[in-house]
């Protein structure tokens, strides 16, 4: 009784009915122009979803065809008559249809490599500078060369303050007395403005900016220090970046150099560092000078130190790796009599 039923069921059952040829609305000419594209597109990029196929004719600008639908029914006919396969791809517990031709090999990973994402590229050709001058010195006119120019143009980066900002400063090769400097804020827009500040001389590859602790009044945010070729160290005291004017001329308030060549047969410099009220200058031959530019007068007690003889560094070196040692090395004389900071930038039109 069951074997006759199911045999009753299987005879009377409809085979599936063909389905109709699909047939595309083209002229010949056109017919070829689309097919030859899409193809062209598989074979080179493929394997490829749909999604992705009409990503690469949108930038082929292909413009025969104006929908995505449209280029569905083009890759069935397509596949209808064998110009390009479609295999099953699994990712998870998902199945993933690609397109791919008949000469490509498929390649079937467990996971597709994510699509690649275009972000906007910010570099300096796009800001327009807005010039300030430091105007020439005695010192700067009449010192000798002292440290190597730059080989290469040279930048870096400070990050000051909560949220941060980032002050990204720029020496070129080819402006070796110019030095730009960006403000960017997370919280901000990109600048359409930057800083560029010449001086009398050309610089070394050494800039170090800060957070003025010494003296923040009247705008001054930010503490600029810089060397030149020369030897020559310059602390600018800056505001920010956006209220500077073009033709700005620095003025004597706002920014203070000395000649770190205390003596003339001083060897050249070949590093420094600096930190808000303290430069630090090494030479080739093994001594140190430490600056305290702007927290103290350079005529005053303390102003500068310098190690020079190989004992004194000897003893130091000595003194910071012993776990045993009880009296420190101090490097500053006792009792040096401070000054207030000499930076007091110029007051502005409202005070």
């Amino acid at each position: 009784m069951v074997v006759r039923t199911v045999m009753r069921m299987m005879i009377s059952k409809k085979p599936k009915p063909k389905m109709k040829e699909i047939e595309l609305n083209y002229q010949p000419e056109q017919t070829q122009t689309i097919t030859r594209a899409v193809f062209d597109i598989v074979k080179e990029h493929g394997p490829l979803t749909l999604a992705q196929t009409w990503d690469r004719v949108q930038e082929v600008g292909l413009k025969q065809l104006t929908s995505k639908t449209q280029m569905k029914t083009v890759m069935r006919w397509m596949k209808e008559r064998q110009k390009l396969r479609q295999i099953c791809n699994h990712v998870g517990s998902q199945k993933q249809f690609l397109y791919t031709t008949w000469f490509t090999k498929a390649k079937m990973s467990q996971e597709q490599p994510a699509k690649p994402m275009e972000v906007p590229f910010f570099g300096f050709d796009f800001v327009k500078w807005v010039e300030a001058v430091v105007p020439v010195t005695a010192i700067s006119a009449s010192a000798s060369a002292s440290v190597a120019h730059p080989p290469d143009d040279c930048a870096s980066c400070s990050v000051i303050g909560s949220p941060p900002t980032y002050l990204i400063w720029r020496i070129c090769k080819r402006l070796p007395h110019v030095i730009e400097i960006l403000e960017l804020n997370a919280d901000k827009e990109l600048p359409k403005f930057g800083l560029r500040i010449v001086f009398p001389e050309a610089l070394s590859p050494f800039a170090c900016i800060c957070k003025n602790e010494i003296s923040a009044g009247y705008g001054s945010v930010y503490l600029l220090y810089v060397l030149s070729v020369s030897g020559v160290a310059y602390l600018l005291s800056l505001r920010d970046i956006s209220t500077y004017a073009s033709s700005f001329v620095f003025s004597s308030n706002e920014f203070l150099h000395i000649n770190t060549n205390v003596s003339p047969d001083c060897s050249p410099i070949t590093s420094a560092t600096a930190m808000a009220g303290c430069l630090i200058v090494g030479r080739n031959d093994g001594s140190v000078s430490c600056f305290h530019l702007g927290v103290i007068d350079e005529n005053a007690q303390g102003f500068m130190y310098e190690l020079r003889d190989d004992a004194a560094l000897s003893r130091l070196w000595g003194l910071v790796s012993s776990p045993s040692t009880t009296n420190p090395l101090s490097l500053h004389p006792p009792n040096h009599p401070k000054v207030h900071p000499t930076i007091q930038p110029a007051p502005t039109a409202d005070q």
